[in-house]
């Protein structure tokens, strides 16, 4: 490529060291007919300007418009949300509290059914063997008479 690169020479070299002092013989001083045309194009084109930003000040705001009221809809489920999980919890809370309840019930309904049982075991092992006693008592008076001790006990 013939190009200049960056830093390779001097910039007085490109740059003239004089600009020209001729205008241009065309040129009308009292011509101002490509100045107001000019004028008119930029006004033209200001205004197509100005319309394409309406357009697009317009659609920014119906975005904005949707946008919030998405965002009122996200909100409203969220509080939704969590007015079920307070429920959820509140729930959660007093079935524990009735479960710790019924166990404790269940517990004590337990130990006193052992203990009567127990109790009950006891009675009617005692009477029981009693009653073997007293039947075997009965069934061998030859053995009370013939032991001494026997006389002493009841």
């Amino acid at each position: 490529m013939g190009g200049r690169t960056p830093g390779s020479g001097s910039q007085s070299a490109s740059t003239p060291e004089s600009l020209p002092s001729s205008q241009p013989t065309n040129f009308s001083s009292h011509d101002h007919s490509f100045t107001l045309q000019m004028i008119m194009e930029l006004q033209k084109s200001s205004g197509a300007i100005e319309t394409q930003l309406k357009a697009l000040r317009d659609q920014l705001n119906k975005i904005e418009d949707r946008h919030s009221k998405a965002d009122e809809k996200t909100d409203s489920k969220i509080d939704k949300l969590d007015d079920s999980l307070r429920g959820v919890q509140n729930k959660i809370s007093v079935l524990s509290k009735v479960a710790v309840i019924l166990f404790a019930a269940a517990v004590m309904v337990g130990g006193v059914a052992w203990t009567v049982t127990q109790d009950a075991f006891k009675d009617i092992t005692k009477s029981a063997i009693n009653s073997a006693l007293a039947g075997s008592v009965k069934a061998s008076p030859a053995l009370t008479s013939q032991s001494p001790a026997s006389g002493q006990a009841k």
